[in-house]
């Protein structure tokens, strides 16, 4: 239970779609809650803040277990990102993620100069390659802010604090989507399963900076999805 939702939250950040569109008026603050549901059971809840003074950004997301899940699950996951703003893009300069009771933490830093991530576990070091634009875990969900998904195929590159990935997102349309938030007018996208098993499908507010409305992941071990239930832009 607990290696199949921390995979899920990782893939609830794998969509980092972005095209021209620079959005001028950036928030300061957002709170968002998300419940996570696996088959329809609900399973956690995710409770993110971002915040941001001047061209210096910070997100930190907490996800707790919750029903069934919370019998198997210690302890919260928890990831932060630190770094700044510059012009249409989130350049990250330090992500980490810690999970579980006792926590076991993850620490990356982003040398731009170097195009190198270095990435840290307890006394282990490694070093990968930082293609320009690569956005860690939790800057691929607000990217959107900055540039909007305006095309029908958008490509991005994303880390989860070790190794960046390429992900292809297709449009698949445009709808209303009812929550305890509020009504949202979304575009949907779902990722491009030409080269991989694994379902994504993900819904973006139009019309709220374009933050994740709804997140469907789907793979061998299941089907998990994410819905917003409260959000506060300030």
């Amino acid at each position: 239970m607990t290696t199949m939702l921390n995979r899920f939250l990782f893939l609830l950040c794998l969509a980092a779609i972005a095209a021209p569109g620079f959005c001028a008026e950036l928030p300061t603050q957002i709170h968002a809650v998300y419940r996570v549901y696996r088959s329809g059971l609900l399973i956690g809840h995710d409770e993110e803040n971002f915040e941001r003074q001047g061209d210096k950004y910070r997100i930190v997301s907490h996800v707790e277990a919750e029903g069934i899940a919370s019998l198997f699950v210690r302890g919260r996951f928890s990831m932060t990102s630190e770094g700044r703003i510059v012009g249409d893009e989130f350049l990250p300069q330090v992500f980490t993620s810690a999970r579980g009771s006792p926590p076991k933490t993850l620490t990356a830093k982003f040398d731009w100069e170097r195009k190198q991530i270095e990435s840290s576990r307890e006394d282990v070091k490694e070093y990968f390659d930082l293609p320009t634009g690569t956005q860690d875990r939790l800057t691929a969900m607000y990217q959107y802010m900055l540039r909007a998904p305006t095309t029908d195929i958008v490509v991005a590159w994303m880390t989860q604090g070790k190794r960046v990935e390429p992900y292809r997102y297709l449009k698949q349309g445009e709808t209303v989507i009812r929550t305890t938030a509020g009504d949202f007018n979304t575009v949907y996208f779902a990722r491009d399963t030409k080269d991989t098993k694994t379902k994504v499908q993900l819904w973006l507010a139009k019309d709220r900076l374009y933050l994740p409305v709804r997140i469907i992941f789907e793979d061998k071990n299941g089907k998990f999805e994410q819905q917003l239930v409260d959000l506060t832009i300030r």
